[in-house]
């Protein structure tokens, strides 16, 4: 992705193309799953190494390329999916811009295995097992969260766990790299991508964790709005579908 500080106040998801690590894994997939000749490819992905990626889209429904495990979805017009890489899949709401070095504003993004984030905005917590009830557990105890509607849920054929989250009112935070207002410490990305991701201040979150494989997919609701969308972005991620 491109360069660019976040703006203030909004959550950071820093995609697997901007670190080494992911761009290695990046490399690899691309070159198996890419279709089409690289000129289309250009015009539907703008930002650099944002792996298979479609632009902006017709309303219908549609499938992942790179991102595992396979996502089918339906979204109505001019809705865009800037990214779409192993371990990442990102969905953005008419009218976004393409991410630079952070996804700003609102957005629904998958991440294929998750962990608690650690203090520092960037590192995973140690002792808190990788599964979506030890992950809410561990959000319920943390001062700068807070955790409700807490519910069982199955999504697209995979179980676990959905609920809301915002940064609590006052809360201290912590200050991502390259980002200038501090926010509430979430969740990383624990393979095969990496990216890290705090609420900021009057945001809200909807996530669903998943049980896939050996660890915990993310859904991310992301509605910069403080709540007005969600109900309009839980419509498209309740309809998802994988494998």
């Amino acid at each position: 992705m491109g360069g660019g500080d976040a703006e203030p106040g909004v959550p950071v998801m820093k995609g697997a193309v901007l670190v080494g690590l992911i761009a290695s894994v990046f490399a690899l997939s691309a070159a198996a799953t890419a279709s089409g000749s690289q000129a289309r490819r250009a015009k539907a992905c703008p930002v650099p190494d944002s792996g298979t990626c479609r632009g902006v889209l017709a309303a219908g429904t549609y499938r992942s390329r790179s991102f595992r495990p396979r996502l089918t979805f339906t979204v109505p017009r001019k809705w865009a999916n800037y990214l779409d890489i192993p371990g990442l899949y990102l969905l953005q709401p008419p009218g976004a811009k393409p991410p630079g070095n952070f996804i700003t504003g609102s957005f629904i993004g998958l991440e294929t295995s998750v962990a608690p984030e650690a203090s520092d905005c960037q590192s995973a917590v140690s002792g808190v097992k990788r599964t979506p009830k030890a992950i809410v557990k561990w959000m319920r105890t943390r001062g700068s969260l807070v955790v409700r509607h807490v519910q069982a849920v199955t999504l697209g054929g995979l179980k676990g766990l959905v609920f809301d989250v915002r940064m609590r009112r006052g809360a201290k935070g912590c200050l991502s790299v390259g980002a200038t207002q501090r926010a509430a410490p979430l969740l990383v990305g624990v393979g095969p991508s990496s990216f890290d991701h705090e609420v900021a201040p009057h945001y809200a979150e909807r996530h669903y964790l998943l049980r896939y494989k050996r660890g915990t997919l993310d859904v991310a609701l992301v509605d910069s709005s403080g709540g007005k969308k969600l109900a309009s972005f839980n419509k498209i991620a309740s309809k998802f579908n994988f494998g």
